[in-house]
């Protein structure tokens, strides 16, 4: 609080208290009311432990449910600046990448970096150094090859036999 001199006016409006010193100068204290915990305790309705056991699915995901997360966006290059580091996405993933798309990194109790997008662990590498800029990057990231193409008794091989 403001230490109250003779020299000190003040008056108080609603939640503000308005304080004008010698000089003229205007401070402001904020009076925030009571919280409601402070002034109304309740006591349980059950006597004892009223703790909930962890499930099986939170036991796994113990790890995430304590992490400091945030967001990134995958730059064109499939990298992410994280804290002063660049870290490259490979090229097999276990979903589709795709660069612009914003990625949740957490930071673990145990202060290893992970990348997760559409609830996948993405697998990455951590460059040395900000990368070179390059040209033309990869259009996507996926599981299968880009080069696929259809089956002989695939319906687009079909059509173009008639032709």
């Amino acid at each position: 609080m403001i230490p109250m001199r003779e020299s000190l006016l003040y008056f108080i409006s609603g939640k503000h208290t308005f304080f004008y010193t010698e000089n003229h100068s205007l401070f402001i204290w904020i009076n925030f009311p009571p919280t409601k915990s402070t002034t109304r305790q309740q006591r349980t309705t059950k006597n004892g432990d009223v703790h909930k056991t962890l499930t099986q699915q939170d036991k796994q995901n113990i790890d995430h449910i304590f992490s400091i997360q945030s967001t990134r966006v995958i730059n064109g290059d499939f990298t992410i600046q994280f804290k002063n580091n660049w870290y490259q996405l490979k090229e097999i993933q276990p979903t589709t990448v795709r660069a612009k798309e914003q990625v949740t990194v957490e930071e673990w109790l145990d202060k290893t970096i992970h990348f997760t997008l559409r609830g996948f662990d993405l697998s990455y590498l951590v460059l040395p150094e900000r990368p070179a800029r390059t040209k033309k990057p990869p259009a996507i990231l996926t599981t299968h090859k880009l080069n696929w193409k259809p089956p002989l008794n695939h319906p687009w091989r079909k059509y173009a036999q008639k032709n």
